[in-house]
């Protein structure tokens, strides 16, 4: 990449007299330093590429791929060509090329970057599941890596950086970043300077001693290179060349200089976009490239910027016990056009317009990128450029074709040619090389010399210090003539550089990109010859960027270590190190693990050619460390894998082979499967009574079946490993009846068969079954299933059993939610005896009246709310009364449930909406603004995982811990609690009319963003579990809580308005004294011990606040707890408040005659950046003891619990620390270890029966803490619990239970249990749709560990309390 040093700050533009339409831009200079390595490839490093915002734009522009303002002018320099070292692609060399970077604007206007998902060609740009298993395969295709149809989208073989290094360019060859620092005129140099020239006289710059304009006072010293001619030269006024003109001296801003091919390379790399959907608009058009958009890596894995970066999680897991993190490209050869670059650039070969030089004006730049893409639409696919993509992060290589550069203007081959006539003639006294520099400087001296002196003056090929220095032949004409100069009569004479002028402009840009060629040939020759005296300023400087490089992409030898012993490595084929995309020098067994593994996530089709390729280095017994692969191979060799050679191993097995039964070769082609299958029939019957040849052929059909790509020959071969096998002829013969035989006639004989003879039943019920999966028969499954044939008339539910619903799309939650209701008497009978008159006056006055959860209420709520209400109360009749087993919801019902107020407002956004009476903008001071919805505070508003946009999103929903959801009662007493002032965390949540009756704080790591706000109460964690997914029939999908509180919100309305002009609260009391508690939340900081007494003092300040709940909320994520202990953490915790950590002591004022209490089951893993479901069972009883967390407690009683509680979370983390509770089992790690050392004792002098001993002592200590800790922890968990029992004045009995059944937190499916309440407490229903079955006690309080049907809800009731009804039924006539 060239960059431009600050002392090459005199490029301001002068003023000058210059057509209008003409005037080239100007632009201010912006002098650009040298930044870390890694701004070599990357565009983050040139300063003046940057907007100030890249989210500011309103179309889509890639990651770090940004704009610029400053406008780029083409021209052409000359003819050239893709130089390939192996000579497959050629650029037409007689053709004018130019390297057009013009109209950075593009990428803000080009509307081809918005790419839509799977608008080219493939489904690649939308997110697959984002949930990688074992290096990103699906368990179905763990066993089916065989399948292309599962992996048509896997991006195939991949390299590691060392590979792509070597492939990008030959590897031997420096390629250098290019730096212009400073100019040739003198610094500073003085303002008239700048000032263009009217003319030089023949005393110019060229010829003076210095190398500088003389002032135009001075008299010029005669010439000592050429005699000038007599006729007067032209006079074209003078401009320093601008940094935007050096900038564009160069192919392209991210072009490498490579002196051994005298031509630059292309290597741009850049973390964009995740889908790199960018690209899509200029990938190669040819068919068979765009096919490559399909074969992109997921988006959905690509999220992290920089797989390197050690701070971040890796979507992918480490591939080996080192930890260490490799890129992992994947190379779309000749796939992107010069217009996907940023700059752009254009074709070389491209065919100028007329007027071929034009400054792209503002009005202009898309029609710019317009030509630059339509100029790569006439390339052909071969001369496009190269893509690299990172299948782990964002990283994309785009670069120069293989081995190929875009040539310099100076041809290379008369170039070479003029330094070795200097260096083989160099002048008397003189050394070669010293010969060849002057020479070469002399070259620069003649460019510089109408480039930055104004100096035009032609010069004489014949004269004796051209000759000397210079020299004429044919080397230096074709050099002379590439650049522009002119040759007539032995007078070289320099292009005119009129800025006036398009003609002048092309020439000029084109000198000045000579000039940086032959300075880079200088340092170059400098670097090779550092004792070499050099007799003029060169500023151009060269860094070797191999190293920058290698930096980048993380192959450093201190991120990848090399192998030591490379002679070692030169008999081991090479095609080991091209099958698993590496080199040889860093072969490591780190890397050759990570490399295998790496290739069978990309590349699954491929896994025998792959695991052939570690198997074969396994027995090469000079690789160093070879005993490092061998346990590669014996792992991958137990999970089935297979090399070529077992391939043909395989089919001998079978009986092929000249010398074996079937006395041919095995060819694919040629051999059927049900050749195949005959062959391993009969393979299979010799080795009957040979288990262990019975188990290679069976491994041998498979081998080829997976070869084959066969679903017969695999379907053949899971039939016979499956258990109890039997082939369907043995089937039938067991059974008795022939193949014909229709399904009414075998379960006829089977029942039969199963009567006269019991002892046969699993024989023939095997058979059967063996039969059925034949004839995909589901009556026939069914019976070997269940016993009974499905023709038997079904099962008539009870009349006094309760009543099913059935689902109206997706609406298992909703179904869940209304029985629930139905079994609470209370409620049931205040909405059966409610009139909810729709028609029914509702005044000003009453709206302005009464207050729903601190707020007004619209005239459209209150009528809503009657219609639900007066709808439920007619389903709960049919509950109530009728014969059928399920009923089903009406559909308004439904409807008003799942869509509140505030949905509707949302859908009918931007229609005029006149308002009514009752929908006021004035509130008393300090209540909220009325809202179509209950608060999302106030009823644990919470989205779906699936709906959050990001993952910083989703982590805020995971760490915020809200309370409970709030009361949406709040009386006049309730008014005393003043809304505290939102902080802008949550100034969403103040849009929503968040009237501060439940408390925020961000749980975060970074501290309040405003230090001076008013301290606010933190909240505590919302509910996160979320709906199962499908097809809804109407709405947004919301939780169950979200449900709930709707229909909570739409229940107490309708009964606060069946009576407006009563007692304030009248029935709507009742939902409040249901469901509501009240809590008392104190904040105590924690005081920095070490902190003065004046500070300690100052920050010992307790926060009180009461507030209403109507749920308690345990968060689930270790296994061995139970209810106690997850309410224990609810009722005192350490959160963030204040930029302090303080602690969080919460206790009961007033308990609910129902107390919910929601299980989180929703966590969130920050490695994975994703959601998921804890399974982890939680143990809870029919009895619950609240005493412990009542506020007026015995202080001691808590104290001494306290104590208790505090040694058992010490106890729990000390096994958490030794590996039992996470899985990882620290005693098992040692043992492995001691294992291995005793295998390798007698290879390794340094491992004694010392440390074996040691290790063996090491395991057994651990272990007897283990149990120590166990015990103990025990032992304080009953000592716990005998503390607390005999204090009962807050009994609770189990009375619901609900359930969310499957392992993603954004689908699955829901059910409950409900006591036979109040008669028979013993027995429960299990309420699951329109199926109403009795089932017992020990299901719904069985141990649910391993299972992904988990409690979600537990709801109690209070002691001695008749709340609950279960069952009410009542015939129609009564």
């Amino acid at each position: 990449m060239t960059q431009i040093d600050p002392s090459s700050n005199p490029t301001t533009q002068p003023t000058t007299a210059q057509p209008e339409e003409n005037k080239p831009v100007e632009a201010k200079p912006t002098p650009a330093k040298l930044a870390d390595p890694t701004s070599i490839y990357d565009l983050k490093s040139e300063g003046s590429s940057r907007p100030a915002d890249l989210k500011s734009g309103p179309k889509y522009q890639p990651a770090d791929l940004v704009s610029s303002p400053i406008h780029k002018v083409t021209f052409n320099p000359t003819a050239g060509v893709w130089d390939s070292t192996t000579g497959d692609m050629s650029w037409d060399q007689n053709r004018a090329t130019e390297w057009h970077k013009g109209g950075e604007d593009w990428v803000q206007n080009a509307q081809e970057w918005n790419v839509e998902p799977g608008g080219f060609g493939g489904m690649q740009w939308g997110a697959r599941d984002p949930d990688p298993i074992q290096w990103g395969i699906e368990p179905n295709e763990l066993d089916r890596w065989w399948d292309p149809q599962l992996h048509q989208r896997k991006p195939g073989p991949g390299l590691l950086a060392p590979r792509v290094i070597e492939m990008m360019h030959d590897s031997d060859h420096v390629l250098y970043a290019v730096t212009i620092s400073g100019n040739p005129t003198p610094d500073p140099q003085p303002t008239a300077a700048l000032a263009p020239k009217p003319s030089v006289s023949s005393a110019g710059a060229l010829n003076s001693a210095v190398g500088s304009p003389a002032p135009p006072s001075s008299p010029a010293p005669p010439s000592t290179i050429g005699e000038t001619a007599p006729t007067p030269e032209p006079v074209v006024p003078h401009t320093l060349p601008t940094n935007e003109e050096l900038r564009d001296a160069t192919p392209h801003p991210s072009a490498l200089y490579c002196r051994k091919h005298h031509g630059w390379v292309i290597i741009f790399i850049s973390a964009t976009s995740a889908t790199a959907s960018h690209l899509a608009a200029h990938w190669c058009t040819d068919p068979d490239k765009k096919s490559l958009l399909d074969k992109l890596p997921d988006a959905s894995l690509r999220t992290k910027k920089d797989c390197l970066d050690s701070e971040l999680a890796s979507e992918w897991p480490l591939s080996s016990s080192s930890g260490q993190k490799m890129h992992h490209f994947h190379k779309y050869p000749n796939a992107v056009a010069g217009s996907g670059l940023f700059p752009a650039l254009k074709w070389p070969n491209a065919t100028l317009k007329s007027g071929d030089v034009k400054a792209l004006s503002e009005s202009e730049p898309q029609g710019g990128q317009d030509e630059f893409r339509m100029s790569w639409e006439q390339a052909p696919p071969a001369e496009h450029l190269d893509l690299y993509l990172c299948c782990q992060c964002r990283n994309q290589i785009i670069c120069s074709p293989g081995g190929s550069v875009i040539p310099c203007i100076t041809p290379a081959s008369s170039l070479n040619g003029f330094i070795q006539d200097r260096y083989s003639n160099p002048r008397p006294g003189q050394e070669k090389e010293q010969s060849a520099l002057a020479a070469l400087e002399m070259l620069l001296r003649i460019v510089e010399e109408p480039l930055w002196f104004g100096n035009n003056k032609a010069l004489t090929t014949a004269g004796k210090a051209f000759s000397a220095k210079v020299g004429w032949n044919e080397h230096t004409q074709r050099i002379f003539e590439a650049i522009g100069f002119t040759i007539e009569d032995n007078r070289l004479s320099p292009p005119l550089l009129d800025i006036t002028t398009p003609e002048g402009r092309a020439a000029r840009l084109k000198l000045l990109q000579v000039w940086v060629e032959i300075g880079a040939v200088i340092a170059d020759y400098t670097l090779r010859y550092p004792k070499l005296t050099s007799t003029r300023k060169n500023c151009i400087r060269l860094q070797n960027s191999r190293e920058v490089l290698a930096e980048r992409l993380g192959s450093t030898p201190e991120k990848m270590p090399r192998v030591e012993n490379l002679h070692a490595l030169a008999t081991i084929p090479s095609g080991i190190w091209d099958n698993l995309g590496i080199t040889a020098s860093t072969a490591t067994p780190t890397v050759v693990e990570t490399a295998y593994n790496a290739q069978l996530r990309c590349d699954p089709v491929d896994t025998p050619t792959y695991f052939d390729a570690i198997q074969t280095l396994s027995r090469q017994s000079q690789y160093p460390n070879v005993s490092a692969i061998e346990p590669l191979v014996v792992m991958e060799s137990s999970k089935g894998r297979w090399s070529t050679t077992e391939l043909q191993a395989a089919a001998e097995k079978l009986g092929f082979g000249a010398d074996n039964v079937i006395g041919a070769d095995y060819i694919v082609d040629e051999v059927s499967d049900d050749y195949l299958l005959s062959a391993f029939q009969a393979a299979r019957k010799m080795s009957i009574n040979d288990a262990a040849k019975r188990s290679e052929i069976e491994r041998s059909l498979r081998i080829l079946a997976e070869s084959r790509v066969s679903e017969t020959l695999m379907k053949r071969y899971e039939e016979v490993m499956a258990p109890n096998y039997m082939d369907i002829d043995e089937a039938y013969r067991v059974l008795e009846v022939s193949r014909d035989v229709d399904d009414d006639t075998l379960v006829v004989v089977y029942q039969v068969r199963i009567d006269d003879s019991p002892y046969s039943r699993d024989r023939m019920k095997a058979a059967l079954t063996r039969v059925a999966e034949d004839r995909n028969s589901s009556r026939l499954k069914e019976l070997v299933d269940t016993g009974i044939d499905p023709g038997k008339p079904q099962v008539i539910v009870p009349q006094e059993y309760p009543r099913g619903l059935h689902q109206l799309g997706n609406t298992c939650y909703l179904n869940s939610l209304l029985q629930y209701f139905y079994t609470i008497k209370e409620l049931r009978e205040v909405i059966e005896n409610g009139s909810f008159d729709l028609d029914a006056p509702i005044s000003e006055e009453d709206l302005l009246k009464h207050r729903i959860g601190g707020r007004l209420v619209t005239r459209r709520e209150v009528e809503r709310s009657k219609k639900f209400v007066k709808l439920l109360s007619g389903l709960f009749m049919q509950m109530m009364c009728a014969d059928e087993a399920a009923i089903t919801p009406e559909i308004e019902l439904a409807k008003l449930a799942l869509v509140t107020s505030k949905d509707e407002e949302d859908d009918a956004a931007g229609q005029t909406v006149t308002a009514e009476p009752g929908e006021i903008s004035a509130k008393p001071e300090g209540a909220s603004e009325p809202t179509a919805d209950v608060k999302p505070d106030e009823v644990m508003e919470s989205q779906p995982i699936e709906q959050l946009g990001t993952a910083e999103t989703q982590d805020t929903v995971m760490k915020s811990r809200p309370a409970s959801p709030v009361s949406t009662i709040k009386d006049d007493a309730d008014e005393e609690m003043k809304p505290p002032t939102p902080s802008i965390a949550d100034d969403d949540k103040a849009e929503d009319g968040d009237d501060g009756d439940s408390m925020m704080v961000e749980m975060g790591d970074d501290p309040p963003s405003i230090a001076d706000e008013p301290e606010i109460m933190p909240s505590r964690k919302k509910s996160t579990i979320v709906p199962d997914s499908g097809a809804m029939m109407f709405g947004k999908q919301h939780d169950v809580s979200e449900v709930f509180d709707n229909c909570m919100f739409q229940i107490e309305t309708a009964l606060r308005f069946e009576n407006p002009t009563g007692p304030d609260e009248g029935a709507s009391g009742t939902i409040k004294k249901l469901f509501y508690g009240k809590l008392l939340q104190r904040l105590h900081p924690i005081i920095d011990p070490t902190s003065s007494p004046t500070t300690s003092k100052r920050l010992a300040t307790v926060h009180e606040k009461e507030d209403l709940f109507s749920h308690l909320l345990v968060n689930v994520s270790d296994e061995g707890f139970d209810l106690y202990d997850g309410l224990s953490g609810y009722f005192e915790d350490e959160v963030e408040h204040g930029g302090r950590r303080s602690r969080m002591e919460v206790s009961l004022l007033d308990l609910p005659l129902i107390l919910q209490i929601q299980l989180q089951r929703v966590q969130f893993n920050r490695e994975t950046m994703q959601a998921f479901k804890s399974n982890a069972y939680v143990k809870f009883g029919e009895t619950l003891l609240m005493d412990r967390f009542l506020a007026n407690s015995d202080p001691e009683r808590k104290a001494q619990s306290k104590k208790l509680e505090m040694e058992l979370a010490a106890c729990r983390e000390r096994l958490r620390a030794l590996g039992q509770v996470d899985s990882n089992k620290l005693t098992a790690s040692i043992d492995g270890a001691k294992k291995f050392l005793y295998t390798i004792k007698d290879e390794h002098v340094d491992i004694d029966d010392e440390l074996l001993a040691h290790l063996k002592e090491e395991v057994l200590s651990i272990e007897d803490e283990i149990a120590d800790k166990r015990t103990r922890c025990q032992q304080l968990k009953e000592q716990l619990e005998a503390f607390w029992k005999d204090e009962r004045e807050a009994e609770y009995h189990l009375a619901s239970v609900f359930i969310h059944r499957g392992t993603s937190p954004s689908f699955g499916h829901y059910f409950f249990y409900s006591r036979h309440l109040p008669g028979k407490p013993d027995e429960w229903f299990k309420y699951n749709d329109s199926e109403v079955t009795a089932v017992s006690k020990d299901e719904v309080l069985a141990d649910g560990t391993g299972s992904t049907a988990n409690p979600y809800l537990l709801v109690y009731v209070r002691k001695d309390y008749d709340i609950m009804d279960t069952i009410h039924r009542v015939a129609m006539s009564d």
